[in-house]
């Protein structure tokens, strides 16, 4: 390999990593040995990704001459970077001879046979350029006359894009279904298209770029707490793309799908609400996202508190009412009738009556009790109303998490061992055993006595070293996504690990859940707290976490127990003993998360850095 081959190589390495600026040098260099239309090329591009777009134009001028080698690379690119700089007449202009170039170069180069690959991929930059001049039908066009000598799958990608803004949603779907095994982005993306062509999601216009996950986490996490902002950053069709494909992704976590959904209803404006009443109404969308909509509107005005939604849920249209609930353990006066009526109707087997009666007062009234919602869930659990039980399950559980009341996780542990939910009984018995004070008190001996019977009546040994492993596994076992923001993450945790998580980063852990997760989030989120943190670390800790950044930032868990040790004897109760495994060490500072995902069919576990952390990690661990 002679000098100018190892420069090109080297510059486009760079181009390829984001040095843009040292590409630039390697370029000119290599074009100071020799002049090479492809090495200018790439110089102009370097250029052009710089938003140094005057000098994009200058580089580009000894490619773009006439008389010269077919060139479409070289006037797709200019007419992308007219396009930038608002000379829409002089890009269409560029854009015309790219087209004709790319034609009969085509022409030429089949006489000698099949023309290579690299000349064919000059069509991705040309449908690019197209798109750029918002010629959805050009674009359109051009894929599908060039179709069959397209290998890339940014050519499908962009083919779907154009027939999607043309409102052709089922060429889009077919288009990308070409390409789902890409990347399972593409996989959701023909759902969307099925979505659009039966006006479940309103049509928005698209842009000819794939979403970057780091740099649209990037945007919410500077457009958080700023409605304006949020606003902004809603109309924007590839954050509204980024969001549709997550929401719509079953294997995310259910409380992510759920946030995401409330931002898009609640700032994404008119499209923003048309899509929230279209998801009530469409028999294609999960429940529990309906429920969030619905709340979600309640919240911008669109329905006052207890007024009738229509929607269709559980199967059937119906009338379900929002009310602003109060976590409260005292009853409200109006609930003592309420309350026992239900439960003697209960007692005398008549369910169906004391589940109505419960039902008018908590969606109707909007009172809210914490007893008669344990009720309600166990009279659905006896009706076999799964889906409806499961509702109030996660109702109840985010009121657990808000209140961390160890009272409460009792009655809750006994009420899941009443349906026979064993798992969810021994985590929140674990709650207790976490959070019991440790003053002395009448009160605390029976809490003690019936904990203790709690356990012992359903072979529950709390203070069995399998079982305590289990809690954690129970733990690594919730789904997470190869992208999880830091929200996400935190929130699969138990409440004890992040009163530990803010013991460890010497922060006075606050009473409320959501507010320490709020603490731990705003803290990484500094990074000169990062770089103490990554200082601190022992080597073995920075090693796995460079492993994982170089590997797009996750890896299957049993490859990395093998070359950093697996988590075994960590225990559960982290506040009281800190995990001694590397692996555990990490989860504990939230820079790293343990969980499920779906991968070949099959549900795997792996470890994976928070989106909003890599950029930062990768700076300060090179």
């Amino acid at each position: 390999m002679d000098d100018i081959q190892k420069l090109e190589e080297k510059g486009r390495k760079q181009l390829e990593s984001g040095d843009y600026r040292k590409a630039v040098r390697t370029f000119n260099k290599a074009l100071a040995f020799q002049e090479d239309h492809v090495i200018r090329n790439n110089l102009s591009m370097a250029y052009y990704l710089m938003d140094d777009y005057d000098s994009c134009l200058q580089s580009l001028q000894l490619n773009l001459a006439d008389g010269g080698p077919p060139n479409p690379y070289a006037h797709s690119l200019a007419c992308l970077t007219l396009v930038k700089t608002g000379q829409l007449r002089d890009a269409r202009i560029q854009l015309e001879k790219a087209i004709k170039e790319m034609d009969e170069g085509t022409r030429a180069l089949s006489r000698f046979g099949k023309p290579p690959s690299s000349w064919d991929e000059y069509t991705i930059i040309i449908l690019r350029a197209a798109g750029a001049l918002q010629d959805h039908r050009l674009v359109y066009e051009l894929y599908n006359r060039w179709r069959s000598r397209q290998s890339n799958w940014e050519t499908a990608y962009f083919g779907g894009v154009a027939a999607f803004n043309l409102k052709k949603y089922r060429q889009a779907a077919s288009y990308w279904t070409s390409i789902a095994g890409k990347w399972l982005p593409f996989t959701i993306l023909q759902r969307i298209a099925v979505l659009a062509d039966r006006r479940t999601i309103p049509h928005f216009t698209l842009e000819y770029a794939h979403f970057d996950p780091d740099k649209i986490m990037k945007i919410a996490e500077d457009a958080a707490g700023n409605p304006t902002k949020m606003q902004q950053m809603m109309s924007n069709s590839t954050v509204r793309l980024f969001y549709l494909t997550n929401i719509l992704e079953e294997e995310m976590e259910m409380e992510s799908r759920k946030l995401f959904l409330s931002y898009m209803v609640r700032y994404g404006g008119e499209w923003g609400c048309q899509l929230g009443k279209n998801w009530l109404l469409s028999p294609a969308i999960n429940d529990e996202l309906k429920m969030t909509i619905a709340m979600a509107f309640v919240e911008i005005g669109v329905f006052q508190p207890g007024e009738p939604i229509q929607v269709y849920f559980d199967n059937q249209q119906q009338e379900v009412r929002v009310h602003e609930f109060v976590p409260s353990r005292e009853m409200d006066a109006r609930m003592v009738p309420v309350y026992e009526k239900a439960v003697n109707l209960a007692r005398n087997n008549n369910y169906k009556e004391a589940t109505r009666l419960l039902e008018s007062s908590f969606y109707e009234e909007g009172n809210f009790y914490f007893p008669a919602l344990l009720l309600m869930i166990r009279l659905y659990h006896k009706q076999g109303e799964k889906q409806k039980k499961h509702h109030l399950i996660g109702v109840l559980e985010s009121f657990c998490e808000q209140l961390d009341d160890f009272k409460l996780h009792l009655e809750v542990a006994h009420m899941y061992l009443d349906i026979g939910e064993i798992d969810r009984a021994a985590l929140h018995a674990a709650a207790i055993e976490s959070q019991h004070p440790p003053t002395e008190s009448e009160e605390s001996e029976m809490l003690d006595e019936i904990l203790m019977k709690l356990f012992l009546e359903n072979d529950i040994n709390s203070y069995s070293d399998f079982i305590i492993e289990d809690y954690r596994r129970q733990i690594e076992d919730k789904r997470l996504t190869q992208i999880p923001s830091l929200t996400q993450g935190i929130k699969n945790m138990p409440a004890n690990w992040l009163s530990a998580a803010c013991q460890l980063y010497l922060l006075a852990p606050a009473r409320l859940r959501k507010d320490r997760e709020r603490q731990i989030i705003t803290f990484l989120q500094e990074e000169q707290n990062l770089q103490k943190i990554i200082q601190d670390l022992e080597p073995p800790g920075r090693e796995l976490l460079r492993y994982l950044l170089q590997h797009d930032g996750w890896r299957r868990i049993n490859t990395l127990t093998r070359k950093f040790g697996s988590m075994e004897e960590d225990g559960f109760y982290w506040e009281d003993t800190l995990p001694e495994s590397t692996l555990g060490q990490l989860w504990l500072r939230c820079l790293l998360f343990v969980g499920r995902m779906k991968l070949n069919g099959r549900n795997t576990k792996i470890a994976v850095v928070p989106i909003e952390l890599r950029p930062a990690l990768c700076r300060l661990l090179s």
